[in-house]
Formats: C-alpha cells, structure tokens, sequence
C-alpha cells in the first residue's frame, strides 16, 4: 500500500519537486534527530541533578541523626554526673576497735 502511494505521488509531481520533497523530509528528520539529542542531554542532566540533590539530603539526614545521638549521649552523661553527685555518699563502715589484748 505504501508502494502505490509513493507511484501516486510520482505520477502527481515532477522529478524536482519528488527531489525537493526528499530533501525536505530529510532535513525534518535531522532536526527531528537534534531535537531528541538534545531533550535525551537535558534528561540526562536533570536526572544527574536529581541524584545529586538526593545524595546531599541522605547526607543531611545522616548528619542530622549523627547530631542527635550525641546530644542524646551529651544529656545521658549530665544526667549520670547530676544523679552520682546528688546520691550522698556512704560512710566508710567503722572497723573494728582492736582487741586489747589480754593481761
């Protein structure tokens, strides 16, 4: 079928005007061939972006966590300190007077 229309179109159309169209359709689809380079780059160049972006939040998320366990760490240690100063400390247990020995 796309045989016998490209016969029709023959038979309709001068030889300059079948070369003109060739050459017309071959020059749309060399721009339509840049146009899909160039869209790929661009896709290509935000999905790079994308993933940068992606990377820099997980390390911010992961310094954020980092962060908040020392701190955690920081206030388990006050707390220690605070509870080991504020327990009163034992008195030594008194040792045993000596045995006087026996006269």
């Amino acid at each position: 079928m796309a045989y016998d229309n490209i016969e029709k179109l023959s038979s309709l159309l001068e030889d300059k005007k079948i070369g003109a169209l060739q050459k017309s359709v071959s020059a749309g689809e060399r721009r339509l061939s840049d146009i899909l380079k160039k869209l790929s780059e661009l896709e290509a160049a935000a999905n790079a972006k994308r993933a940068e972006e992606e990377a820099k939040r997980r390390e911010e998320e992961r310094l954020a966590e980092e962060a908040r366990l020392k701190e955690e760490q920081r206030l388990r240690e006050e707390a220690e300190k605070a509870a080991a100063s504020a327990a009163p400390e034992p008195e030594p247990a008194p040792s045993p007077a000596p045995e006087k020995e026996a006269q």
